[in-house]
């Protein structure tokens, strides 16, 4: 994993640049929020036909073009296509939404790169600091046993790592008894 390691005494101007780009994309999302974008569920999203393949934007222009040529053919699909006459097959909505979806792509392009790069530097930041806290936690423990001060200046550290220890034995067990009970269950 490439690591970039911060040169000593950035810290400070480091938080106050992060700040002035989160200040800068919460304003983005004020510009975002004005667009009046559709919000769905993850469920919504997990069963949406709306995820375009290469060309197939085309495919669909040649539709509406074939529609608009052909409008007694589509005549049933008056009804469902958004416009203003429900006796009457319009393209217009279909085809608005399909541009709007089209200049979306390259914007949630950027986007989620950007979201990679943010993504990309918290692993790389705290693998750079739990590469010095591992060990130091291991020592550190080690020594809390015997040295009082130690301990308490370790207590929050080993009351955190102690606990998602315990969880993990706990959920170890609750599988293993799981695991045991289908074993012993008759076949349906």
């Amino acid at each position: 994993m490439a690591t970039k390691t911060p040169k000593a005494g950035t810290s400070a101007s480091f938080a106050t640049a992060a700040q002035s780009l989160l200040a800068s994309v919460q304003a983005v999302a004020t510009s975002f929020a004005a667009l009046g974008l559709p919000s769905l569920t993850s469920e919504d999203r997990l069963h949406s036909s709306g995820k375009l393949r290469v060309g197939e934007a085309d495919a669909m222009t040649t539709i509406f073009d074939a529609m608009d040529a052909y409008p007694g053919v589509f005549a049933p699909l008056a009804a469902k296509d958004g416009g203003v006459d429900p006796a009457k097959v319009e393209t217009a909505p279909a085809r608005t939404a399909l541009a709007e979806a089209q200049g979306l792509g390259a914007l949630s392009a950027a986007l989620q790169t950007l979201a990679t790069q943010v993504s990309d530097a918290i692993l790389a930041c705290a693998t750079q600091a739990k590469d010095v806290s591992v060990p130091a936690y291991a020592i550190g423990k080690a020594g809390a046993a015997t040295d009082p001060s130690l301990r308490k200046a370790m207590a929050t550290s080993i009351s955190f790592y102690s606990h998602s220890a315990q969880k993990r034995v706990a959920s170890k067990k609750i599988a293993a008894t799981k695991a045991k009970k289908a074993k012993k269950a008759p076949a349906a």
